[in-house]
Order: structure tokens, then sequence, then C-alpha cells
């Protein structure tokens, strides 16, 4: 009887149509899921205006979102362990897609609050789910930058929410911009059903039909010869009882909390500037459409930085260029506070902080899927950016809390750098611990660097 690898043929053939069409599906989910996490930020003062409430009142409905983000995501990894991946990513898109047209009618705070929560929600369960199906299609050698290159989505999500904010908010008020965000994924939601298939290495650790994870390897490689008898297989122990339970066992728990810590930490910083930028950059005297365009160059940045990043790791060790990334990004938050509403050096200064705090985010998204097995991938992933939102939930109150107080944009983003550094230390030491060894290795622990194969 054969017996076939599974992780060996997506590792050895060049990356598939198939593949492709699979990453580019969840990058548009991801694109989706960045303009519905972001555009709260640029669309706030236009809100705040029609309502006729100080924007700093905003820093709940900005933390709400992410709450729902956080639990989101601690709820549907777990669940996408067990059941699937694109069971969880079409329900969760259907659930940001409604929690945002639902935002329309927002009267006030505390429904935007509500709004927001139920939104992020559905936000959370996508974002870990399109990082675990990726990588699990993706072979060793170019896992970071596959993982990289799909979730460029998510600031060019956010960048062309910057970008369309003021457009929109000008032709249609500020509910338009939460029409746009929920109409779009409603409407992708039968491409996920009819077209997105489920994780190949999901369904061989479940020991799915044969027939079905044959015809899958077929579109992976369609030279494959496979007989009918055919046995698939993960070259992994499996893994029983509750998913949650062994990212803190079996070696994994001292590197679990240490990369939670620089995901809370990186995320904290993320989503600060995110959120706080675009009116802080107002307050300075720039106009509405100016301050949303400067500010969107954060996420322009992270773009460009994510598949650098996540390339350089593919060619070796990864938490060097994360662990540089972060200090960078303290570096550039510094030189945001210092550079006022110089225009020249503060555009430089933001390009440089997005290449380097959200570009590090793509290649830890990468990395987190790379150190865990395949039967708790998804809750790896997604407990990681769970208590990663814890981060991001803070980050937005503690901007809020420092402009009530008056506190100076300098001194602000100044205090922004110890996150940054933070995490920047527990990559260090991260690197140092049994997790970067066990589960399924990082990829550049597993092979040795070479040129792409597409």
């Amino acid at each position: 009887m054969q017996t076939v690898d599974v992780s060996a043929v997506i590792d050895r053939a060049p990356v598939s149509a198939f593949q492709k069409l699979t990453m580019a599906i969840c990058g548009l989910v991801v694109f989706l899921d960045g303009f519905d996490a972001q555009v709260i930020g640029p669309v706030a003062p236009a809100i705040a205006k029609a309502w006729g409430v100080n924007v700093a009142s905003f820093g709940l409905a900005f933390s709400a979102g992410l709450a729902g983000l956080m639990c989101g995501a601690l709820v549907f990894g777990p669940v996408a362990d067990r059941y699937g991946r694109k069971k969880v990513l079409v329900a969760s898109t259907l659930i940001f897609a409604l929690g945002s047209l639902s935002t329309m009618a927002a009267s006030g705070v505390g429904s935007l609050i509500l709004w927001r929560f139920l939104t992020g929600i559905g936000l959370g369960g996508a974002m870990p789910n399109t990082i675990a199906l990726t990588a699990e299609y993706a072979p060793a050698r170019l896992r970071g930058l596959l993982v990289s290159i799909m979730f460029i989505g998510f600031p060019l999500g956010g960048f062309v929410g910057g970008l369309a904010a003021a457009p929109l908010v000008a032709s249609f008020g500020w509910p338009g911009v939460f029409a746009a965000g929920g109409l779009v994924p409603l409407a992708l939601v039968p491409l996920l059903v009819w077209v997105l298939p489920e994780s190949i290495r999901f369904l061989a650790a479940r020991k799915e039909t044969g027939a079905r994870v044959a015809a899958t390897l077929r579109r992976i490689d369609p030279a494959l010869s496979l007989a009918a008898d055919t046995r698939f297989h993960l070259p992994e122990a499996p893994l029983s009882g509750l998913p949650v339970r062994h990212l803190l066992s079996e070696g994994r728990g001292a590197g679990t909390v240490l990369l939670w810590v620089a995901f809370f930490m990186n995320l904290l910083v993320i989503y600060f500037v995110l959120n706080w930028l675009p009116a802080m950059l107002q307050g300075a005297g720039l106009s509405f459409e100016r301050a949303t365009r400067v500010a969107a160059l954060f996420s322009f940045g992270g773009m460009v930085g994510g598949v650098a990043i996540g390339r350089l790791g593919d060619r070796g060790n990864p938490f060097v260029p994360i662990a540089a990334s972060f200090l960078a990004g303290a570096l550039s938050l510094t030189a945001i506070g210092a550079a006022g509403t110089s225009l020249v050096p503060l555009i430089a200064a933001i390009l440089v902080g997005g290449f380097a705090i959200p570009g590090a985010q793509f290649a830890m998204n990468a990395l987190a899927a790379a150190v865990y097995p395949t039967a708790v991938r998804s809750t790896g992933v997604s407990w990681a950016l769970g208590i990663g939102r814890l981060g991001a939930i803070v980050g937005p109150f503690i901007g809020g809390e420092l402009l009530r107080f008056a506190v100076g944009a300098q001194q602000i983003f100044f205090l922004a750098a110890l996150p940054a550094l933070a995490a920047c230390a527990a990559i260090v030491a991260l690197r140092q611990t049994k997790l970067a060894r066990v589960g399924q290795p990082a990829v550049a622990l597993a092979a040795p660097a070479r040129a792409p194969q597409f």
C-alpha cells in the first residue's frame, strides 16, 4: 500500500495555480478585515462632528472593536482546529459583514460600541484562519514570504480605508464608509463557500477520506501518481484534548508566553498609531484630508516591510529581522514625535515606522503558524493574536487618556517606543526556547535558503 507524506508533496512541488488562488482569496478576506478593523480611526472625527461630541470620547468605541477581535480569535481558533478552517472563515466573514452594515444605524457612542464589538468578533475569527490556511498550503521554503504576501491585504485595507474615508464621507456621510465595509464582504461569502478549499493538512491530520485528499494533492501537483488505496499522513504526532492546553505543554510553554508578549506589545503600538495618529495630526494643524492621507502611509510602509521581513526570515534566522524591526520601530516612533508638523521628516518617520512595526507583525504571523503543529495551528495563531488584542485594546485607551490629560504628542510617541522595545526583547528571548525547535519547525530551521520556486 502506498503511503504519501502530504507535507513532503507540498514542500517539493512548485506553487501551483490552485495554491495561489487559495492564498489570493485569503488575501481578499484579510483586505476586507483590514478595511473594517482600521477605518474607524480615519472616520472617527467625522462621526464626532456629526454627533457633536469630542473625538477623545471614542476611546471605548475603538477598544470595543478590538475586544470583539480578541474574543473572536480566542473562540474561533480552537473551533477551526476541530471543525476546519473554511467553515470558520465563512462564518466569520458573514459576521463582520453584518456587523459593519449594522454600524450604519449607530446613533451615539453606546450603540457604536455595540456594533463595533460585533464586527470585531467576525474580524477576529477570520484573520487567524487565513494565516493558518495560507501557511498550510505554502511550502516550508516560502512560508514566511507567502504568508506575508497574503497578509498585505490587511495594511492595504487600512491604507485604502484611510484614502477612501474623506471622499466617502463627502459623498454619503459617515455611514457610507460602513456600507462599503459590509456589502463587499457579504458579496464575498458565496465565493468562499464554492471556491475556497479546506486545508489539505487539516484533512490529512483528521484522516479524511483518501479520495478527497488525493483530489486536492493532484491540484497541487498534477503529475503526482496515486494509487486508489493510497494512505496519507503528516509527520506529526496526533494531539488530543483541548487545543489550548497543547500551547503550554510539551516544551512549548515559555516560548508561547514570550510569543504572546511580543504580539501584545506590537499590537498595542500598531492600534495606538492607527486609531489616534489621524486625530493627533489634525490636532497639530493638518487638514482632515492631509491628516488621513499622511497617517495612511503607516499602513503603506507595513505592506513593503511585511514582504521584505518575511523574505529575510525565509533566507535565515527569522528572529533576527523581527527583533531588528522592533528596534527600528522604536526609533521611528520617537522620530514621529520629534517631527511635529514638519511634513518631510514626518512622512519619512511614519513610512519607516510602518515598515518596521506592522511589517514585523507579518513575520510574526508566519512564525506563529510555523512553530505549532497542524492539530493546534489555528489555536496557536488565534491565541497569539487574541492575547495581542489585549494590547490593541489598551493602546487606543491609553492614547485617549493621554490626550484627555493634554499630554504632548512628542511625549506620547516617546512613550509608545517602550512597548516596541519590549517586543524586541521578547523575540530575542523566544529564540532561546524549545518552541523554536519543536512542533512544526520555523522556515529557517526547516530548510536551507534557496531561490523561490513558483
